[in-house]
């Protein structure tokens, strides 16, 4: 480069390298040279250079990165906390897999993808069927890696190891769908920052932030809505999960037992806001018309069916929307006719009722509290319900 007389060198350079920027010769996300091969380029000084290049960070068009480099800025997306590299943790409670992209905890983290500025961006995956499953998003100019941990490939420990989580380092960490309470009270006790997604927990809500489903309004709404059809008898279906610490003897079960159930941590909220609007629509909640279920969908149709006509439902509210939808056909096939609705985070088609949660919108303001968390972290534990929203499909006729 020829140097004027009429300015200082190092604005010269300083110029030069904003032009590249700025004609988008450098492209945000771009890592400039290095700076021994800046001295050269421009043979000044690396006084002249390093007074160009700090200019430049003032200004905001480049990030410097400790060993890493230095970056053209992306300034629709700055630093997530700027000066600051931040490595965070996704923990799946499932393994982390292509054929599982599109589910529950990957919605989840497009949502927390977004409250980071990480939209857009495609992950290295590590599947290999011997370790713990992994998916690692890298934005080095804004000092950001994001990894998604999983369980083992084909595990059944619903949640990463302890072990592997602490050996990764993370800054921070949300935990996704794992109920495992011991599992989510041992990483509290690491002292990485956490935000505990979707469990309902008061408990973990005295220590750490909790982001979880809110049923009041859409489970008021759904019942509100059989209840203006003249629906009255509407029962409520909850739902169990296996229990990878219980286990009961089976002799069908090749290993001679299979796992216990208990009951789904999100039943109980969903429960409590069932009780509420009836009660608020005058309706008594008789006894026996609360239910639990796995996937015996004939065993509950059967047993319902069996009900005298006084006690017998006309509307379910459930768990799930699948739930829902498979005890409409169950009890169908028994000359039980009846609505139903249930829980869903993405739109359901069938003769089911939804009841939805926006996911992403749940991972967004996880990913803000965690952010929020890592800039103060002596603040308060927030626990923040997102709330679900009821969304009847086309007017069906009134159940019998």
């Amino acid at each position: 480069m020829k140097f004027q007389r009429h300015a200082p060198r190092y604005s010269q350079v300083r110029e030069h390298l904003r032009r590249n920027i700025e004609t988008g010769a450098w492209l945000p996300g771009t890592r400039l040279p290095p700076e021994i091969e800046l001295f050269k380029q421009f043979r000044a000084s690396n006084t002249t250079v390093m007074r160009a290049l700090n200019d430049l960070a003032r200004e905001g068009l480049i990030v410097r990165r400790r060993g890493s480099g230095t970056y053209v800025a992306d300034r629709r997306h700055p630093p997530p906390i700027p000066g600051r590299t931040l490595k965070l943790g996704l923990l799946w409670f499932h393994s982390v897999q292509v054929n599982h992209w599109n589910g529950f905890c990957h919605r989840l983290s497009l949502g927390a993808f977004k409250a980071w500025g990480l939209e857009g961006v495609d992950p290295a995956l590590d599947a290999s069927r011997d370790s713990f499953t992994r998916g690692t998003w890298r934005q080095p100019e804004r000092g950001l890696t994001v990894e998604c941990l999983g369980n083992e490939w084909g595990g059944r420990a619903r949640a990463p190891s302890l072990e592997v989580v602490r050996r990764a380092g993370y800054d921070g960490v949300l935990t996704l769908g794992i109920i495992e309470e011991a599992w989510l009270q041992a990483l509290l006790e690491t002292k990485v920052p956490a935000v505990v997604v979707d469990y309902p927990s008061q408990r973990l809500g005295e220590h750490a932030d909790l982001v979880y489903a809110n049923p009041q309004s859409g489970y008021g709404a759904a019942v509100n809505h059989f209840v203006s059809r003249g629906l009255t008898r509407i029962h409520f279906v909850g739902s169990k999960v296996w229990d990878p610490h219980t286990r009961v003897a089976d002799a069908n079960a090749p290993s001679g037992f299979r796992f216990g159930k208990r009951t789904d941590p999100d039943t109980f909220p969903r429960l409590s806001a069932y009780l509420q609007a009836m009660d608020a629509a005058g309706i008594e909640v008789r006894e026996g018309w609360v239910h639990y279920q796995t996937r015996e969908d004939t065993l509950l149709a059967s047993k319902l069916a069996e009900l005298p006509a006084s006690e017998r439902p006309q509307a379910l509210v459930c768990h799930g929307s699948d739930q829902a939808e498979r005890l409409i056909g169950a009890c169908a096939v028994l000359g039980l006719h009846l609505e139903a609705a249930g829980a869903c985070d993405e739109a359901q088609a069938g003769r089911a009722l939804n009841i939805r949660l926006d996911t992403e919108a749940m991972g967004t303001v996880a990913g803000e509290l965690l952010l929020a968390r890592l800039k103060q972290p002596a603040r308060p534990s927030l626990n923040v319900g997102v709330n679900m929203h009821f969304h009847p499909n086309a007017e069906a006729e009134p159940a019998r």
